[in-house]
């Protein structure tokens, strides 16, 4: 679906056949792509109905968050790990779906190894790495992500102090009531 150049006759040839494809179609197709400014111009004579999601908001975020480690830490023996404050401030994040549920899958995988709880610890370790330096969306070939997504180093540790201490209360509220 990407554009066509003259540097590159096979891919044309390809997006050739798909356009002709498309075109003849008789029934309802479904495309999905975050590459949209990379599409062939031919392609949008034949888009009906094109549907933009917005951006995740802070409460999206978390909902997020709070369904992908509920599921993640299911077998968690001290379930008092998470609780809403460790979730707003991992929504503040600004980062989509598909970080969330890769970082939670992750951080799982990490703490299963260690024969660990799933923490925030884990969580912390994990988008430290993935988002190590100031992640811009908007300069990336690879994922052309909304515009205004972006992730300063700075402000990210200032939400990983702010859950380290979040943390530190829900073990020090669990040693005391063991």
């Amino acid at each position: 679906m990407t554009r066509r150049s003259t540097a590159e006759l096979q891919r044309n040839s390809i997006v050739a056949v798909f356009l002709r494809m498309i075109e003849y179609y008789e029934g309802m197709l479904f495309l999905t792509t975050n590459r949209v400014t990379d599409l062939d111009p031919a392609f949008y004579n034949r888009i009906h109905v094109a549907i933009q999601y917005a951006n995740l908001g802070p409460e999206e975020r978390r909902n997020i968050w709070r369904q992908h480690l509920a599921r993640a830490a299911k077998g968690n023996r001290n379930p008092r790990l998470w609780n809403e404050g460790v979730y707003r401030l991992l929504g503040e994040i600004a980062t989509n779906g598909r970080d969330i549920r890769n970082a939670t899958r992750t951080a799982a995988s990490i703490a299963r190894s260690m024969d660990r709880d799933l923490d925030i610890t884990h969580v912390v370790a994990v988008m430290r790495n993935n988002f190590s330096g100031d992640r811009d969306f908007t300069d990336s070939g690879a994922h052309d992500g909304p515009k205004d997504l972006k992730v300063s180093a700075k402000d990210l540790e200032q939400v990983f102090g702010e859950l380290m201490k979040v943390h530190k209360q829900l073990e020090g509220s669990d040693n005391t009531t063991a």
